[in-house]
């Protein structure tokens, strides 16, 4: 019966330690102090030109796509 009425206090105490680290992870002054980056790939070089000029034939030969 102790060990149950143990189990059950400690299940409760993790379970609030958990919502604490919940609650400030999503606090909107964390948030607020992150910064955000956007990263935009671009390709620039011979074989994106190679590639557009087959996709264009792909697409007139497979126009059911």
């Amino acid at each position: 019966m102790r060990i149950f009425r143990f189990a059950k206090v400690l299940v409760a105490f993790l379970a609030g330690v958990m919502l604490v680290q919940l609650l400030y992870a999503c606090s909107p002054r964390l948030q607020a102090a992150e910064k955000t980056r956007l990263m935009i790939p671009t390709v620039n070089n011979g074989n994106m030109v190679v590639m557009q000029g087959l996709s264009r034939k792909f697409e007139s030969a497979n126009s059911d796509i």
